[in-house]
């Protein structure tokens, strides 16, 4: 199951152009299987002589429990009683997730001034984030019992708030040799309630020595924080 709301405004306000923001998401997940236990399957499997010829598993407590010797051959090889012992009677193995992100944001662009190539064009904006999510699995899954890998339970959640600004600078404009030459530069703070503050920038160049060639350069730092499996699982 899956909803999003997400609503905003924007407009124009002294040849700046703005909007703000609101979004919020959230996806569940269940899944529920019968599912083999490991040590039961092992136990039916590992079957003996037993009196009058009759075969049983090896292991007592494990016929005092229920153990019927499980045959793998053949088809419709399998005793009913065998099954229901390595189901547990129909051990069900749960899954359940869910996750949510929360957002507020606004951005604002427009002219800063103006030089002989051109505007000097800028963007800033400021964001707010929550993540949560949640992974919880049956206790037989946790402990490695069922016929697929131990997975763990995952729970955590963060928030960051972050803040960027962007330019673009036109420095020459239909000049020979110099069509046109600008340079560019970013730069993005966000400060997370698991990490600390982190620090993403760029600087680039632009040049167009010509109407027919342009050439583009950039160098940029970025940060991936960690996400909430990396952290918590």
């Amino acid at each position: 199951e899956y909803y999003r709301v997400v609503g905003g405004l924007r407009g124009d306000l002294g040849g700046w152009k703005w909007e703000a923001y609101y979004n919020y998401g959230q996806t569940k997940e269940s899944t529920a299987s019968e599912t083999a236990l490991r040590d039961r399957y092992f136990l039916a499997l590992d079957a003996v002589a037993g009196p009058g010829g009759t075969v049983i598993c090896r292991d007592a407590a494990a016929r005092a429990a229920g153990c019927i010797p499980f045959n793998p051959f053949g088809f419709n090889s399998v005793d009913p009683r065998s099954a229901a012992y390595i189901t547990n009677n129909g051990q069900v193995s749960t899954y359940d997730s869910k996750v949510t992100q929360q957002t507020f944001g606004a951005n604002v662009t427009g002219s800063l001034f103006s030089l002989p190539a051109g505007d000097v064009q800028i963007a800033a904006g400021a964001e707010r984030r929550t993540e949560k999510s949640s992974e919880v699995f049956d206790l037989q899954t946790q402990l490695g019992n069922t016929m697929g890998n131990a997975l763990t339970n995952t729970v955590g959640k963060y928030d960051v708030t972050e803040g960027y600004v962007e330019a673009t600078v036109p420095l020459l404009k239909d000049k020979p040799f110099a069509h046109f030459l600008g340079i560019e530069g970013a730069i993005r703070v966000g400060d997370y309630s698991t990490v600390g503050s982190v620090v993403s920038w760029k600087a680039g160049a632009t040049w167009a020595p010509t109407e027919d060639f342009r050439f583009r350069g950039v160098y940029s730092v970025a940060t991936r924080a960690p996400n909430i499996g990396e952290l918590f699982q």
